[in-house]
């Protein structure tokens, strides 16, 4: 069985904040000519507008085994219960 979960936008949100201030490390500490540093500066863009866009739906999916092992797969903490 295949688990399909709808990640709310508090979580949304919260993963724009943290790709904002991974943006603004890269900004501040490498040269913008360096091309894979350009890339990740763009593909960090695109990834903050998808999450902080209202009107998409980010949703994870995963098996069944793996929803019911994630606390046992490194993670420390059970997979969260979202309504």
């Amino acid at each position: 069985m295949r688990y399909t979960i709808k990640l709310p936008q508090d979580q949304q949100d919260i993963v724009v904040d943290a790709l904002k201030t991974y943006q603004k490390a890269i900004e501040s500490l490498c040269p913008t000519e360096n091309e894979t540093i350009s890339n990740t500066q763009f593909d960090l863009y695109s990834l903050i507008g998808m999450f902080k866009d209202k009107e998409i739906e980010i949703r994870i999916e995963m098996d069944e085994e793996i929803h019911n092992s994630f606390v046992h797969r490194g993670h420390n903490v059970d997979f969260p219960i979202y309504d």
